[in-house]
């Protein structure tokens, strides 16, 4: 009975109240002030000409786009290196614009800025309560792992926002027991997945929580296809295309290969800043893109060298695995400035204990709290196998936020209990 009114509660309530809104319009625009002022401040400024990381690569894809010329790298050869999410959204500004650096920036401003009512969501349908939401969209407002990269043309916020939201359709298709939140939530799974390659990991992770968490076993089939035939949609053309480009299956990105070999090699660290400089340097050589101009079949015979020193050295793997988790997780780096740690100090790491009490408390339960910890755990395995770095588990900081905000809720209300009950 009581399942049944949560149900009919989440079918009739309003889902955006004006007064909702008008107060998450607000804290957008806070905000968006913010991420500019932190460009201007710690990026050098929305006008700088000098490219960061891979920025150049995406602005050139875009541009290319706009300008007709498909999806090609530098030298008009079709590249499937980069994945399109991030290139298409910003050709459709460029179109408008042209390729202005500045006014790129301030484009990706506005796409960080949505992360606000992301996490509104997330933290409202998680707990049911609208307290938890506007803590969550509060603290999106001045996360500094949010805010600082949010104008740098990057895919890690863009997949934060679609992973997000992903998760809250999830969630209310469990809570509504709609499946047509559930197909929302597998096109926004594909969306994300063109962003960022990792999201397709979270398959193990979706597909078991929707069997455990779904009443009945048609329904928990019907939802399990509900959320996987959208997302294969959304990315059957991009592979299709890929497949035609380089006469072999291309699923979402050549990349696959080296990334896998750069981590995994007889001279890997499991840092990806020394093993990055070393597979460029030297790793590379191995098959020189002069003698194998097909970038699928170099990404093979790459994944096929690691695959055989993994075989061939399982507790160096292990090794690597295991370094590569501390470096997914660290809160602290004494390859960066101390002022950058202490920024993600205070912050992230001020939110991890909190969410580790909350993966104690509820995380094996069956409910949203086991959805998150299952995409936080595929993300997080993905990376051990791959290569790993602080910044590649942005994607999933919002999960782990909001579980953390879930997680002080109830350590200060079992505080404040203790406090005021009288002692015997």
């Amino acid at each position: 009975m009581k399942g049944a009114k949560t149900v009919l509660y989440y079918k009739t309530k309003e889902l955006f109240p004006r007064v909702v809104c008008l107060s998450l319009t607000v804290l957008i625009c806070v905000g968006f002030i913010l991420r500019i002022a932190a460009a201007e401040v710690f990026g050098g400024g929305l006008s700088n000409e000098e490219y960061q990381a891979d920025e150049a690569d995406y602005a050139s894809l875009a541009t290319h786009i706009a300008q007709g010329r498909g999806f090609t790298n530098s030298k008009g050869i079709p590249t499937a290196y980069r994945l399109p999410g991030l290139p298409l959204l910003l050709a459709m500004l460029i179109s408008l614009t042209g390729p202005k650096i500045a006014v790129m920036r301030v484009f990706m401003a506005v796409v960080g800025s949505l992360l606000i009512p992301a996490c509104y969501l997330l933290g409202r349908s998680m707990t049911g309560s609208q307290k938890v939401g506007w803590i969550a969209a509060a603290i999106a407002v001045f996360f500094p792992t949010w805010v600082i990269p949010s104008s740098v043309i990057s895919s890690d916020i863009p997949a934060a926002i679609m992973v997000t939201l992903m998760a809250w359709m999830l969630i209310e298709g469990y809570r509504r027991q709609s499946l047509l939140w559930i197909v929302g939530a597998g096109v926004l799974w594909g969306a994300a997945t063109l962003v960022r390659a990792v999201c397709l990991a979270y398959a193990p992770g979706i597909v078991l929580w929707l069997l455990l968490i779904m009443p009945g076993w048609k329904r928990r089939l019907a939802a399990v296809v509900a959320a996987i035939i959208p997302c294969a949609a959304i990315l059957a053309p991009w592979s299709i295309r890929n497949t035609h480009i380089h006469g072999t299956l291309v699923l979402l990105s050549t990349q696959e290969g080296t990334e896998l070999y750069k981590g995994n090699n007889p001279e890997a660290t499991g840092i990806l800043a020394i093993d990055h400089a070393h597979f460029e340097a030297t790793l590379s050589q191995l098959y020189p893109e002069e003698q194998y101009p097909n970038a699928a079949v170099r990404s093979k015979l790459f994944q096929a060298n690691a695959v055989r020193f993994i075989r061939e050295n399982p507790w160096r793997f292990a090794q690597l695995c295991l370094i590569r988790f501390i470096q997914f997780w660290k809160v602290y780096s004494p390859r960066v400035p101390f002022s950058n740690s202490l920024i993600v100090i205070a912050s992230f790491g001020v939110a991890l204990p909190f969410f580790l009490i909350q993966v104690i408390r509820l995380g094996w339960r069956r409910g949203p709290e086991m959805l998150l910890l299952f995409i936080i755990l595929c993300q997080t395995g993905t990376h051990m196998v791959y290569t790993s770095i602080v910044r590649y588990r942005i994607p999933i900081e919002p999960l782990i936020v909001v579980m953390a905000i879930t997680g002080f809720c109830w350590t200060f209300g079992r505080f404040r209990y203790d406090l005021t009950t009288p002692v015997r």
